[in-house]
């Protein structure tokens, strides 16, 4: 692992933008469980310790079939899916999300981005659409934005 200037993590192969993490979420608060379908190692890792550093309970899958054993034993609040997986897209296994997960954040990663995917991607239920190498403040940004705005609805629809 190198040396980088500050807001840099080093994960091997890949180098993602972490920003500034300084502060972490209360840790009193309930831990919003994350879902992080990916088969690249480094970026599980590093998904999971930036997440985990900001309160977040993170689960992880390598393949399609592990995913939907997850998706239908656990709850999540998030899940952040790659496009490409070895047995099955992301978009497939959005597909699936969407049936045993509908109230979940669904975020979709992809290192080989196209018009054509990331508007299948939104069209199926996606919260948002990423390009790796990901700017992990992004990620954090639209997981928090998309979780205030379900609670927000939530709120509004028990007032009713």
């Amino acid at each position: 692992m190198g040396t980088l200037s500050p807001g840099k993590e080093d994960i091997g192969e890949t180098v993602f933008n972490t920003g500034n993490i300084s502060g972490s979420r209360d840790m009193d608060e309930a831990r919003p469980g994350v879902l992080l379908i990916d088969d690249e190692e480094d970026i599980v890792r590093t998904f999971t310790l930036f997440l985990e550093k900001f309160g977040y309970s993170v689960d992880s899958a390598s393949n399609g079939e592990e995913a939907e054993a997850k998706l239908s034993e656990s709850l999540y609040h998030v899940v952040i899916f790659d496009y490409r997986l070895p047995d099955i897209t992301g978009t497939d296994l959005l597909r699936r999300a969407n049936e045993l997960q509908p109230g979940a954040v669904k975020v979709m990663l992809t290192g080989f981005p196209s018009l054509e995917n990331a508007a299948e991607s939104l069209s199926l239920g996606a919260d948002s659409y990423l390009l790796k190498p990901v700017d992990m403040n992004k990620v954090l940004a639209v997981i928090e934005e998309k979780l205030r705005e379900r609670a927000e609805s939530e709120e509004t629809e028990e007032k009713k």
